[in-house]
């Protein structure tokens, strides 16, 4: 994260100051002597982040965060947020304490900076040297220890801060739903940070269903970065905007003459169609306001995990640090980090990168996955991902899809069964290509850190549309 930093004239680490700007931070310098480094976090949203990086530098210095004392309303932080954001990273155990200016609720002043100019800097100095000096005498008489030797970095002692930061990061965050209710339910509420991998057999709706919770994500204003490895932005927003008209078609008049195919979309045959045209002219005024939150990254052999990386912290950059929930479509075609290594490689390397930046960025990062060609005729399994090694190994959640009634049948001969499935499919198919939905199983395969489950689906394939069976 991005700061700025005022130097002690003289060697001295042993005392930091951070603050949130550039403004304050030379009024905080110049007040106390110019004795101590001052970190400028250039927003209170990065007063964390940039914590933990000075601790990381200066491990035994005693970190203060000189606060803003907002008086305004703030709606997401409250009425204060300078000092929310502050008592926040004290009680992560990264600062021991705060310095924040006295104003009373009238006066009009947030930092040290407008302190000084109400006050003057006779009194701002002794007022900032008093708190100092109140702060740090509580800090000089620690509890007592039974070691008189700091924790190695290797014990569980030393990671305990972070471990409670960990904490505090799951009490104030929230599961980011997917839209379908069933489907949160046995994600303990939704997405939370981590790799999810969902895989199917082709067309059997993986991108639309994947593409349908980013929708769904965006629509909450949650923000949603997806890297379309296959297709092109406009056939992806062609696939939600079909979606969308099935859904008002359905809903305004009771029918499904009028919803649009994707290649209807992307050709208008619409036009024409006066009641059609409506449909299609209501979704694109709600595409324009939820697409905001949602950012599609077209790529054909050219996009790794660096370039994810790169684009994820570009977005972030332009959001005020906020990250979004990242989709891959798919896993396998990602552009490999070298071409020395073998396909198998390359996909086990990319899978583990991506589980690394769903715990760095602390998102949920969906990966879509192929499968085998000799697990088509198989109910799905960990096995059935293809290159599962790192896929089943490295997920925190393994999601497959299956046509309803593909599992095995007890005392049923392979033969019975490989007929069955073939008729299985071809019914499903004619229903498809009539436009009807088609019972879909989502099995939950493994949670790293909840149930397995299954949540019965029905797919409209023409319209690219997923909603949970009754």
């Amino acid at each position: 994260t991005a700061c700025y930093e005022f130097e002690p004239e003289e060697e001295n680490d042993r005392l930091i100051i951070i603050c949130e700007g550039i403004a304050t931070g030379e009024t905080i310098y110049r007040l106390t002597g110019k004795r101590f480094r001052v970190v400028c976090a250039m927003n209170c949203n990065n007063l964390q982040e940039v914590t933990k990086g000075i601790k990381a530098r200066f491990p035994r210095a005693d970190i203060l965060i000189g606060a803003d004392n907002d008086l305004r309303t703030y709606s997401n932080y409250g009425n204060n947020p300078g000092r929310s954001c502050a008592e926040f990273v004290v009680r992560c155990g990264h600062a021991k304490g705060i310095i924040i200016p006295d104003f009373l609720a009238h006066q009009d002043g947030s930092d040290w900076n407008d302190y000084e100019a109400i006050n003057g800097s006779d009194k701002a100095r002794a007022e900032i040297s008093r708190q100092l000096d109140t702060v740090l005498s509580e800090k000089d008489n620690p509890p007592e220890v039974t070691t008189t030797e700091a924790p190695t970095r290797k014990t569980v002692a030393y990671y305990l801060n972070d471990f409670l930061t960990e904490l505090m990061k799951s009490r104030e965050g929230r599961a980011i739903s997917t839209g379908f209710e069933q489907l949160d339910s046995l994600l303990d509420g939704g997405l939370f940070p981590g790799l999810y991998s969902l895989g199917a057999i082709s067309s059997l709706g993986k991108t639309s269903l994947a593409l349908q919770i980013g929708d769904n994500i965006a629509k909450s204003g949650q923000g949603v970065l997806i890297f379309s490895l296959e297709m092109s932005r406009f056939e992806l927003m062609a696939k939600t905007i079909s979606r969308e008209s099935l859904m008002r078609d359905i809903a305004e008049n009771h029918s499904t003459r009028n919803a649009q195919t994707t290649r209807g979309i992307l050709r208008a045959n619409f036009r024409g169609n006066p009641t059609a045209e409506g449909i299609i002219k209501a979704a694109l005024k709600d595409y324009e306001q939820w697409g905001e939150n949602l950012t599609i990254i077209e790529g054909i052999g050219n996009v790794g995990v660096e370039h994810v990386k790169s684009e994820l912290e570009s977005y972030m950059a332009g959001n005020n640090g906020r990250a979004p929930v990242v989709v891959i479509d798919y896993l396998q075609i990602l552009s490999p980090v070298s071409d020395r290594l073998s396909d198998k490689q390359a996909v086990d390397r990319n899978i583990t990168e991506l589980k690394r930046l769903s715990r760095d960025y602390q998102i949920p990062v969906i990966g879509i996955s192929s499968f085998n060609r000799e697990n088509y005729n198989s109910p799905v399994s960990m096995t059935s991902f293809k290159e599962s090694g790192a896929v089943e190994y490295s997920s925190d959640v393994l999601i497959g899809l299956q046509y309803e009634g593909a599992d095995y049948r007890d005392g049923e001969k392979e033969s019975e069964r490989q007929a069955r499935i073939r008729m299985l499919i071809e019914r499903v198919k004619a229903e498809a290509s009539a436009g009807n939905p088609v019972p879909i199983e989502l099995k939950i395969l493994k949670n790293r850190n909840g149930r397995i489950g299954r949540v019965k689906l029905e797919f409209t394939p023409m319209f690219n549309y997923f909603m949970e069976a009754e």
